[in-house]
């Protein structure tokens, strides 16, 4: 209520009780405002809510969190231009360019970067290599690096939302089955490979729930859930008519060529439950929404943001590298500055940006 040092302080919805069974369990939920770092729990500074939803028995006690932020539309605004559970390393020759080229990991942050304009921060060591780098538009030497590192380590963490490319099946155009087939939204088969044999445009099956975009055209275009992993190969697209995709992968999502390409849905390139591996030189427009883990490599530009779960490894495809979210060579993050991303699920107001259970 905006009143400090009253009852509600940092409430939002109280809470009651209720019994649950014969057994004498009880369920109850509050919502609360989370820790904004305002030092005031009577008024809100971020839009950020904490759910809780605990159930006890038996002396046994069960809590469900879910971290809310206000969104309109199930459409966020990230904070970050990448926000990574895992470690960050930006290699020399890597451009984070504009005020939202913004960089937080929830573990260390290593830096040879020569160009960071927005500003890194990290849960734990914060690492600067390069010698005389511009951040956040100013050229730092050595004694202002130290200070930088001392004033940008140890942060509170940040909270990550869930990536699960399963709840964006629903806005797919078509899904690319584990059996070959290719189905639309209604259940109806738009293609069969016939194992494999036969391509649909550029797209083809390669088995074992593998499938390949191979130089991909404006016929090729679309929002796909991909019930495995995903490669683009080739070229294709231009500036003023680049290729449309989305791609929801059960597995990974490798981009390996020469595109011009942007999202088709909600500004999202992919969702991956896997890992995502870019090289080459390419332009894209859109996020990536990775669970595992991400590489960037070549000399291509992302106009959009990173999420990085880092989430067990499942999934082969980075195992060949061990440096966590990595960006390397010429690699460009240069996210618009209105970047917004629909989260899958969202209601009208409010975003699940979080969801984890804690005993």
């Amino acid at each position: 209520d905006g009143k400090p040092g009253t009852d509600d302080d940092g409430l939002v919805i109280g809470s009651s009780a209720i019994v649950v069974g014969d057994d004498g369990g009880a369920y109850s939920v509050v919502l609360i405002d989370n820790d904004d770092g305002d030092g005031d729990t009577s008024v809100d500074a971020d839009g950020r809510y904490h759910l809780l939803s605990t159930g006890t028995i038996r002396g046994a006690t069960q809590t469900v969190r879910v971290v809310l932020e206000l969104g309109a539309g199930g459409v966020w605004s990230p904070r970050y231009g990448i926000l990574t559970n895992d470690k960050l390393t930006l290699d020399s020759g890597v451009e984070l360019i504009g005020a939202a080229s913004t960089a937080f990991s929830n573990r260390d942050v290593k830096i040879y970067s020569m160009r960071v304009d927005g500003g890194a921060w990290a849960k734990g060591k914060f690492d600067i290599r390069s010698k005389r780098p511009l951040i956040e538009g100013n050229i730092l030497d050595k004694k202002a690096v130290d200070r930088y590192e001392k004033a940008h380590d140890h942060q509170a963490p940040e909270e990550i939302p869930p990536i699960d490319p399963a709840d964006y099946a629903k806005y797919a155009e078509y899904t690319l089955s584990r059996d070959g087939k290719i189905y639309r939204p209604d259940g109806t088969v738009e293609f069969d490979t016939v194992g494999g044999t036969n391509a649909w445009g550029n797209w083809h099956y390669e088995g074992k729930s593998n499938w390949t975009l191979d130089g991909p055209a404006n016929g090729d275009e679309g929002a796909f859930y991909v019930e495995g992993s995903v490669t683009v190969t080739g070229s294709g697209g231009t500036v003023s008519d680049p290729i449309e995709l989305s791609l929801f992968a059960e597995g990974s999502v490798e981009l390996a060529g020469n595109f011009q390409m942007a999202s088709r849905f909600g500004g999202l390139l992919a969702v991956a439950r896997g890992d995502v591996y870019i090289s080459g030189a390419s332009t894209y427009r859109g996020s990536l929404l990775v669970r595992e883990q991400l590489k960037m490599r070549g000399a291509s530009t992302l106009h959009g943001v990173i999420l990085v779960e880092n989430a067990d490894d499942h999934f082969k495809l980075l195992r060949r590298s061990k440096k966590g979210t990595h960006l390397t060579e010429d690699t460009t993050i240069w996210p618009d500055a209105e970047t917004k991303l629909t989260m899958a699920g969202a209601g009208s107001g409010l975003v699940a940006v979080e969801w984890r259970e804690e005993h």
